[in-house]
């Protein structure tokens, strides 16, 4: 697909909260000052939020406070380089290259940000870029050329071995601002390879052999922009992402590369380039408009030496350090522009951009086709409903899910509102590059918002019918399960209908459960401290006996899992990491307050199953529902829908629950824990390891029948359920 349908979907979205494309760059109309300069032995500069980190000296790295403009610490390098070329700056690490002490080639140095100690020597000849977010760095480590600037690109793991090695690239790498794309220049062109495997992608053509340096990525991902190689003069192309192709989209100005293999420098709100024009003076562009806003600097004969060795802006947007071959470093500022420019505030949006670009993105996604305002709108509702709200959205309102969860429900309400033809988004677009489009809008400019419109009758209609259909559904999803996809609810909408909970029942849904997966802390303060319980830790002394009854083989693979049990005699009981099958009793003898409670705890305790990354397998006591596997939190649902009008068959059931056990069961694991829950007078078939949990009816209390078992009411407090559930998880019959 072509760009224009999905910039015209992000514009229409966009206008109706009131933001537009940006027309210019927020750098137009303002000087750019030098306000300090540093004696440095080379050109080589960082920044480190405020702090300039720069070559005070041939072998001395510094780092200047940004207020003071006073050394926080100075380190010397003379033991590893002769000179430093190159500095890249990371919150915790700073990377030094340049040449070797022996000045027979070039080498690179991690320090720590923040007292400059020494933290190891690492095998690059070239330090090119930290990974957003990650210990890793781009660098050359296989030169091919004597400067030691080409050759095999490769990604570095600090402290540990190279991760990734790309084949050879003309240019220095980069990589993208999420970390998920690496581009290096080359002759024609720029490579481009991605994340997780690192694939090499279709190349970016400039439609001419000339070699490509210096490529950069804009700090907000939406452009890729190359300059000439080192020592050559050539124009810059520009590229910009339209999910999911780059497209070429302009040339423009005249640039030198750089002898350090920086050619372009992005200001931090992506509307501006900074580069060495072919005077030798620092250029700064427009990146929306292509033309040129300021030139600064002495300049110099065509053809002759720029004498800059580097260009970077600070992360305000600022200051711009420029680094020049001579040994100085000139700190330009960037004055206020002359009048506010007529935007909005961000504070302006009812919620963040990142947040809006989201909502809209994830009711696009599922093929609704509704303004950004009226999703806004329905999203605020569901946060604080006024007075004359309809019902569907004072009950859904009464669920108190956070917004990053809302957009779960919000979506599941746009996808029953009629559609509007102007608000389609266009097809087959990912979610993700759905999102990424319109945030490009939202921080753009302010303008008169041209609200779209939901027919209030409809709008209304809608709430009610999603809060009759769907609370229930929406309970027992819970709020973390549909923050992590907010399509869940839609996906699930053909399920049977839930009903929605009592306060009581969604309460116990909301139960956490304190446990100690591994012993770690099985000797602390939390629940079930100051009892006999369980550990994964412990003398030979303490081991629970009735594991000596294990094969011998089960028994030590147990031990090397550090899976055996120790009796401890105060702490948090420690869980049992077997997996579990639940037989649940899905019969009419159950419907009402005890299939209620008993659904309850089988939803926390395969909740937890699955969130520990255990198995869990469900086994109905009744047909047509058959055993399955409990994977997901979607799975869940299955426990509130598979009532039936059949009577029990607990032989039936029997013999799924072994089958499914022997399924779910392994040598690592061990054989599968069955837990019974069903009513006081049901009886089900001897089995190894069963527990039963019993609910029994209101007014009617029953004393256990189980050996090992619980008796609870159809109405439990909080903390006899998490004793029950706590009992459950830790007792080994």
């Amino acid at each position: 697909m072509t760009s224009a349908p999905l910039r015209a979907w992000a514009d229409r979205q966009a206008a109706t909260v009131g933001r537009t494309r940006s027309t210019s760059s927020s750098y137009v109309d303002r000087d750019f000052p030098v306000v300090a300069t540093h004696r440095a032995a080379a050109g080589a500069v960082a920044w480190l939020g405020p702090d300039l980190i720069y070559a005070a000296a041939t072998t001395t790295v510094a780092r200047l406070d940004g207020a003071s403009a006073r050394p926080r610490w100075t380190t010397d390098l003379k033991h590893h380089l002769s000179r430093i070329e190159r500095i890249e700056a990371s919150p915790e690490l700073i990377a030094v290259s340049g040449v070797s002490r022996d000045r027979s080639g070039r080498a690179a140095v991690i320090l720590g940000s923040d007292k400059g100690q020494e933290t190891q020597r690492i095998p690059l000849t070239v330090v090119s870029q930290w990974r957003p977010g990650h210990r890793q760095l781009l660098g050359v480590d296989q030169p091919v050329s004597p400067d030691g600037y080409t050759g095999s690109t490769c990604l570095h793991l600090v402290g540990g071995a190279t991760m990734h090695r790309t084949a050879s690239a003309a240019g220095r790498a980069v990589f993208s601002p999420d970390g998920s794309l690496i581009a290096a220049g080359m002759p024609g062109g720029v490579l481009i390879w991605a994340a997780p495997e690192w694939d090499r992608q279709e190349p970016l053509s400039i439609g001419s052999g000339r070699l490509v340096d210096g490529a950069a990525f804009s700090p907000d991902g939406r452009y890729l922009a190359a300059g000439p190689a080192r020592g050559s003069r050539g124009r810059i192309a520009l590229w910009e992402y339209d999910p999911p192709y780059w497209t070429k989209s302009s040339e423009f100005g005249v640039a030198v590369g750089l002898d350090s293999g920086e050619v372009v420098a992005w200001s931090p709100d992506s509307t501006a380039l900074a580069f060495i024009g072919e005077h030798g003076q620092v250029e700064v562009w427009d990146a929306i408009t292509t033309r040129r806003i300021r030139s600064i600097g002495e300049r110099r004969p065509a053809h002759s030496p720029p004498g800059v060795w580097s260009i970077r802006w600070s992360p305000d947007g600022l200051r711009l350090a420029v680094g020049a071959t001579a040994g100085r470093i000139h700190l330009h500022a960037v004055t206020p522009p002359p009048a506010p420019p007529p935007r909005l505030s961000p504070s302006a949006l009812p919620f963040p951009a990142e947040f809006l670009a989201r909502l809209a993105a994830a009711a696009a996604d599922l093929g609704a086709a509704v303004p950004l305002n009226v999703l806004t709108n329905v999203l605020v509702m569901l946060q604080a409903p006024p007075r004359d709200a309809a019902r569907g959205a004072q009950q859904l309102a009464e669920l108190h899910w956070p917004p990053d969860a809302a957009i779960g429900i919000v979506a599941l309400i746009a996808a029953h509102l009629s559609k509007q033809d102007e608000y389609r988004s266009p097809p087959e677009v990912p979610r993700a590059d759905l999102a990424r489009a319109l945030v490009h809008v939202l921080t753009g400019w302010g303008r008169e918002p041209a609200p779209g419109e939901a027919d209030p009758e409809q709008l209304a209609a809608t709430l009610n019918h999603v809060a009759d259909r769907y609370l229930g559904l929406l309970e027992v999803l819970g709020p973390d399960a549909v923050k992590a996809e907010p399509a869940l609810p839609v996906r699930l909408r053909g399920l049977p209908r839930l009903p929605p909970l009592t306060a009581t029942h969604r309460a116990l849904l909301d139960v956490r459960l304190a446990t100690d997966e591994g012993g770690s802390r099985a000797e602390g303060s939390g629940l079930g401290a100051g009892r006999v319980g369980l550990s994964r830790r412990g003398s030979f002394s303490q081991l629970v006996t009735h594991q000596f009854a294990l094969p011998p083989r089960l028994l030590r693979a147990r031990l090397a899992q550090g899976e055996l049990l120790y009796w401890t005699g105060r702490g948090q009981p420690a869980i049992d990491n077997r997996p579990l099958i639940l037989v649940l009793d899905n019969t009419p003898a159950v419907h009402g307050p005890v299939g209620l409670t008993l659904r309850v705890i089988a939803h926390l305790l395969a909740r937890q199953q699955i969130q520990a990354g255990r198995g869990c397998g469900l086994v109905p006591l009744a047909p047509p529902a058959r055993a399955h596997t409990l994977r997901e939190s979607a799975d869940l649902l299955s426990i509130w829908t598979c009532g039936t009008v059949e009577t029990p068959a607990p032989a039936n059931a029997h013999r799924e629950a072994v089958a499914l056990g022997a399924r779910l069961g392994s040598a690592v694991s061990g054989r599968p824990r069955t837990v019974l829950l069903t009513h006081p007078h049901l009886r089900f078939p001897e089995l190894h390891d069963l527990v039963t949990v019993r609910v029994h009816y209101p007014g009617k209390p029953a004393a256990a029948v189980d050996r090992h078992g619980f008796m609870l009411p159809p109405d439990p407090d909080l903390a006899t359920l998490r004793d029950a559930l706590l009992g459950v998880l830790t007792q080994n019959p």
